[in-house]
C-alpha cells in the first residue's frame, strides 16, 4: 500500500480567490491592492469549509496580512476557524521581497481609487524606506525599480536577516499561526558587492539564488520551530525536482541541479521543500522524476499550476488528469506532500474536479488504491454530470470551446500545466482545425456546442444540472467574446 501524502495544501494569493460570488470582481495578479478584501473572510472560510471536507489540510496565502478592511482581524479569525477544522493557515512571508511579513499596512482603502501605501514596522517597504542602504541593486548598481508591493531587500545585510527574524516572531504571536510559507523572492537577485562575493560557485544568470535560500530558510526555521515545534514551514525552491530527459524551452520552472540541491541539505529535518512538477506531467512532459534522484530533505511537496492564472487554460481549468498524475508521481516516488492552486471555488466544475482527483488519488475519498484514473471517472465524477460517460461528454464540450478561445496559446512550445486538449474531447483532430478556423466559423461551431449542452442539462436536475448550466453559460461567454472580436 502506498503511502498517503502527509501534506494535501491548497495554495492561494488573496487578490485572485474568489469562493464568495456575492462580490463582484476578480482581479487577476499576484500583487497589489486588493479591492475584494472585503470578502476575505466569506472566500476563505468556505475554502477552508471545502478543505476540511476533502481532506486538504493546509491553505497557503499570499496576501494574507492586510490592514484595510479590518484585514488583521479578519486573519485573526480565518487562522481560529481553520484550526478548528484540521486546516492550517499558512501565512506566505518573505525576507527581502513580496512585501515581507505584513503585505499592505494601508489602512483606508477606496474603492476604485489610487491610496498612500502606509507603514507598519514589518512592512518591507516602510523598512526599506527608513534604510534604503538595505536595498538590493541590479546588475548596474541602481536599486530596482519596484513598487512597495515587491520592493527588494539585499540578502547578504545581516540587518535584513534580523529585521525578518523580528517580523516573523511578531507574526507567529500576533496571529497564533501554525506555519508559513517563505520565499526568498524570483524576480530579481542582488548584485551588490557583498552579494556578488558570496555567491562565487552560483551563476546570477538566474531569478533567484539557492545560496540566498539556505540561510533565509534556516532563519525561519529556527524563529518557527522556536515559537511552534510542529510547525509547517513550506520553503519555496523555484524549481522542478524532476530530470530532464529531452530538449526543453523556456526558463520558468527548471531543474535544479543536484549541486544546488545539496546546497539546501543544511536545513533542519522539519524543513519541507515546495517543488514545481508541471514540466514532468502529461504528454508534453520534457522531464521525469528518477527514483535514484537526489532529495536533499525528508519533508517535500509537488505541486502544480492547473487552474491558476498561469495554466494554459486559465483559472477553470480542466486539468484533473494532470493533478491525478501528479499525486501518483508523488506517492509512488516517495514524496510526501502535494499542492493545487485552490483560488478558484469548487462551483466551477472543472476545478471541483481537479480538487476530487488531488482527494482520491492520495487515498482520501472513494478507496481507489491501484490508482485506476478510469474508476475515478466513472465512480466519482459520472454520478456528478448524469451517468456513465457523461463527463467525457462535458468535458469535451468544454476543452473544444475552450480551444476556440485560446487559438493563440495553443501554438507556444511550453506554457506551465499544458496538456493535448484535443486527446480529451471526442475528436482527436480538433486542435489541428481550430488553429485555421476564421471566427465565422468558431461562432457556429459555438452554436452547436451551446445547443447540445442545453439539451443534455435540460433533462437532468439539481447539481447536475447547474454543472450543464454552468457549461452553457461559459460556451455563450466564448461565443460573445469571438463574435465581438474587435
Amino acid at each position: 500500500m502506498l503511502p498517503k501524502p502527509k501534506y494535501r495544501i491548497l495554495w492561494t494569493w488573496d487578490m485572485p480567490s474568489n469562493w464568495d460570488s456575492s462580490v463582484n470582481g476578480k482581479p487577476l495578479g499576484c500583487s497589489g491592492k486588493n479591492f475584494r478584501r472585503a470578502a476575505f473572510l466569506g472566500d476563505y472560510k468556505r475554502m477552508v469549509d471545502y478543505a476540511s471536507a476533502h481532506h486538504f489540510n493546509g491553505i497557503v496565502i499570499w496576501g494574507a496580512v492586510r490592514a484595510h478592511n479590518d484585514g488583521v482581524a479578519q486573519l485573526k479569525e480565518l487562522v481560529k476557524y481553520g484550526r478548528e477544522r484540521g486546516v492550517r493557515i499558512l501565512p506566505g512571508v518573505s525576507a527581502f521581497s513580496y512585501g515581507g511579513v505584513f503585505y499592505d499596512p494601508t489602512t483606508v482603502c477606496s474603492m476604485g481609487h489610487d491610496r498612500a501605501f502606509g507603514e507598519h514596522p514589518y512592512s518591507l517597504h516602510t523598512w526599506l524606506t527608513k534604510h534604503p542602504e538595505y536595498a538590493a541593486v541590479d546588475p548596474d548598481g541602481k536599486p530596482y525599480p519596484f513598487g512597495p508591493l515587491n520592493i527588494l531587500a539585499c540578502p547578504s545585510r545581516r540587518e535584513n536577516i534580523q529585521w525578518f527574524r523580528e517580523a516573523l516572531a511578531w507574526l507567529y504571536d500576533e496571529f497564533d499561526i501554525d506555519g508559513i510559507q517563505v520565499e526568498v523572492g524570483d524576480y530579481s537577485v542582488c548584485h551588490c558587492d557583498l552579494c556578488r562575493a558570496r555567491r562565487k560557485a552560483e551563476s546570477t544568470d538566474k531569478a533567484y539564488s539557492v545560496d540566498d535560500m539556505a540561510e533565509t530558510y534556516n532563519a525561519a526555521m529556527e524563529v518557527s520551530l522556536a515559537k511552534k515545534p510542529d510547525a509547517w514551514v513550506l520553503c519555496e525552491t523555484y524549481s522542478c525536482l524532476s530530470y530532464p530527459f529531452r530538449e526543453e524551452s523556456g526558463r520558468i520552472w527548471p531543474h535544479m541541479p543536484d549541486e544546488d540541491r545539496r546546497q539546501l541539505a543544511v536545513l533542519p529535518p522539519q524543513a519541507i521543500l515546495q517543488w514545481s512538477n508541471d514540466r514532468a506531467l502529461g504528454e508534453y512532459a520534457t522531464q521525469r522524476i528518477r527514483p535514484d534522484g537526489y532529495l536533499p530533505l525528508p519533508n517535500n511537496i509537488l505541486r502544480i499550476h492547473s487552474g491558476s492564472q498561469w495554466s494554459q487554460n486559465g483559472p477553470a481549468d480542466w486539468a484533473a488528469n494532470l493533478v491525478w498524475d501528479l499525486v501518483r508521481q508523488a506517492r509512488t516516488n516517495g514524496i510526501n506532500g502535494v499542492s493545487l492552486f485552490g483560488e478558484e471555488s469548487f462551483f466551477a466544475p472543472p476545478n471541483e474536479a481537479n480538487y476530487l482527483a488531488l482527494e482520491e488519488a492520495s487515498g482520501f475519498g472513494a478507496p481507489n488504491e491501484a490508482l485506476d484514473e478510469q474508476l475515478f471517472y466513472s465512480r466519482t465524477l459520472d454520478p456528478l454530470y448524469g451517468g456513465s460517460g457523461m463527463t467525457a461528454r462535458w468535458r469535451s464540450l468544454y476543452l473544444k470551446g475552450r480551444m476556440l478561445l485560446i487559438r493563440d496559446r495553443l501554438q507556444k512550445p511550453f506554457v506551465l500545466s499544458a496538456q493535448p486538449y484535443e486527446k480529451l474531447t471526442d475528436d482527436p483532430d480538433f486542435r489541428r482545425k481550430a488553429l485555421t478556423f476564421t471566427d465565422a466559423e468558431c461562432v457556429q461551431a459555438l452554436d452547436r456546442f451551446c445547443d447540445e449542452a442545453h439539451a443534455l442539462g435540460a433533462t437532468l436536475s439539481g447539481e447536475t444540472c447547474r454543472r450543464w448550466a454552468w457549461l452553457e453559460n461559459q460556451l455563450w461567454q466564448i461565443r460573445y467574446n469571438i463574435a465581438t472580436r474587435p
